[in-house]
């Protein structure tokens, strides 16, 4: 099946031009990580050419490996103007990336629909060769996949292992479509991190038990800040930073080894990277 053939299947295709946009993770721009934080529109909205203005709608996508890349939702082109103006008027939201902000640059009007909005995150296509450009007019592109509800992304290994709190949030939420990340994280107790990306602040745990990593990680889903002291006073003068957090794993350890052992790992890891004295450990 190629992508118009699917768009066909659909009673409610939108009428006009429409270009396909495929963003790359390049020059510092992780593209991911601003989808995960709700940035992505603001990012694609800002264009120093006129890219978008002999199309209806974009389809916008973001690559993921070799020539893959997954779908992420429709958006209707309105009414352009400059980041200048947009400054002045709206405001716009700080992407971490220096001078992205020009204010002679092209500002689109992108509004999302609902059109194919239940393949959002699932729908995996071919954009073909990676040397096309990452604009185009709708083609015939190959349907790879179309992945479960609620599946999140592959089980990377442990020591590739980096999830933002959204991808966390959806493995909790969705045991069906994650079933190799339940299995793997309960398999393992161990010593993590947590990372607050907006200040670089880090905070060290641990999870020891029959649940394993993925039963402390199911708090951190449900309470934000599992109950870390300086944790919930960061989240208390900023609610939504929680969304901005990033976990990943610094040692995995049996789920047989007594809490105390667990703990003296814990301990060891807080003295080699300081998060005592720098980061966002009280003890």
């Amino acid at each position: 099946m190629n992508l118009i053939q699917l768009m066909k299947s659909y009673d409610n295709q939108p009428q006009g031009t429409i270009k396909l946009v495929r963003h790359t993770r390049e020059k510092g721009k992780d593209v991911e990580q601003l989808y995960k934080q709700g940035l992505l529109n603001a990012y694609q909205s800002a264009q120093g050419k006129p890219v978008f203005d002999t199309c209806d709608y974009i389809m916008t996508f973001i690559a993921t490996e070799n020539d893959k890349c997954v779908f992420i939702g429709m958006y209707k082109v309105g009414d352009k103007t400059t980041v200048g103006e947009i400054r002045r008027t709206l405001g716009l939201p700080d992407l971490g990336m220096q001078d992205f902000y020009q204010d002679d640059k092209n500002y689109y009007d992108l509004q999302e629909i609902d059109f194919m909005s239940d393949l959002k995150n699932r729908l995996i296509i071919s954009w073909g060769n990676t040397g096309i450009a990452w604009h185009q007019y709708l083609v015939k592109k190959e349907v790879i996949e179309i992945l479960p509800t609620g599946y999140a992304k592959e089980f990377p290994g442990f020591d590739d292992l980096i999830l933002s709190f959204a991808d966390l949030k959806t493995i909790i939420d969705n045991k069906d479509a994650n079933r190799e990340w339940h299995r793997q994280l309960t398999s393992v107790a161990g010593v993590y991190l947590i990372l607050d990306s907006v200040t670089g602040s880090q905070y060290i745990g641990s999870a020891y038990g029959k649940e394993g990593i993925l039963g402390r990680w199911t708090t951190y889903a449900k309470t934000h800040h599992g109950g870390n002291q300086q944790l919930i006073a960061l989240l208390e003068q900023y609610p939504d930073r929680y969304k901005y957090f990033q976990y990943s794993i610094l040692k995995i350890l049996p789920t047989a080894l007594v809490k105390d052992d667990v703990l003296k790992y814990e301990t060891l890891y807080k003295h080699k990277l300081g998060t005592r004295v720098f980061g966002l450990n009280s003890n």
